[in-house]
């Protein structure tokens, strides 16, 4: 995996988690296993983004 990739999905789970969300157990897999620690953070800090984004959509949907 190139070291970008997560921060991508970062961006990405920023403005459209829906697109992202498929993508989540892969994530956390890189997350914790990765041997690049760059890897580790990005796709950590993908999920965190895009887990907080899904929660405000469905909070504005339940409004």
């Amino acid at each position: 995996m190139r070291i970008e990739a997560p921060e991508m999905f970062r961006v990405m789970g920023k403005r459209k988690p829906q697109c992202v969300k498929p993508y989540l157990e892969k994530l956390q897999w890189f997350a914790d296993n990765d041997t690049n620690p760059v890897v580790r953070i990005h796709s950590a800090g993908a999920i965190r983004i895009t887990k907080k984004a899904l929660e405000e959509l469905k909070n504005a949907t339940d409004d």
